[in-house]
């Protein structure tokens, strides 16, 4: 896990794992008139025991499985999903065996461990960040234009039906929770 403190906006507390879009949803507050800060602060869990809203990031575990792969691949840091660096890279779909024998599970616990009163999911953005924005009476939402991370844009990678279903299964508390199927 990152070391640090999430991020405190006043009216909300914000915190979420590497590769949900953290990135976009800080770039989005400041854009908004939130204030700016470090990405790497955002990534840090949960620290305060104060009543303000929580609110964190979630994404389709298929999804941060591919991102941890490529960025093991390319020599990146997986900061939270760091554990992940000891599964086989020799490809993909080897990857995915390697998670599904000896870490199956972990997905849902790193997304846990932020304990927010209030998700979005990744994939919803940036109307899930429009709606919260506006009930905080934010009123000019044009910033909001912001292009989309790179993860959304790249290629996705191929998965055979029968192994993007383990993981699931692999992860099935949290993929109901969070409405991903």
């Amino acid at each position: 896990m990152v070391d640090g403190e999430m991020i405190d906006y006043g009216s909300f507390q914000f915190a979420a794992p590497a590769f949900s879009g953290v990135d976009w949803f800080v770039n989005a507050c400041e854009a908004v008139g939130l204030g700016a800060t470090s990405v790497y602060q955002a990534e840090a869990p949960f620290t305060s025991v104060d009543s303000k809203l929580r609110i964190s990031l979630v994404r389709h575990p298929c999804s941060i499985l591919e991102d941890c792969y490529t960025a093991l691949v390319d020599g990146k840091p997986l900061q939270a999903w760091e554990p992940l660096s000891d599964l086989v890279t020799d490809d993909f779909e080897s990857f995915v065996w390697d998670y599904l024998k000896y870490k199956r599970g972990f997905i849902s616990g790193v997304f846990g461990t932020y304990q927010a009163g209030s998700v979005m999911r990744a994939e919803d953005m940036p109307w899930a960040a429009m709606e919260f924005f506006d009930s905080l009476g934010i009123e000019d939402l044009h910033p909001l234009d912001l292009p989309l991370s790179n993860y959304t844009l790249r290629p996705r990678m191929y998965w055979m039906s029968s192994l993007r279903r383990k993981v699931m299964e692999a992860e099935e508390e949290f993929c109901d929770r969070c409405e991903y199927w």
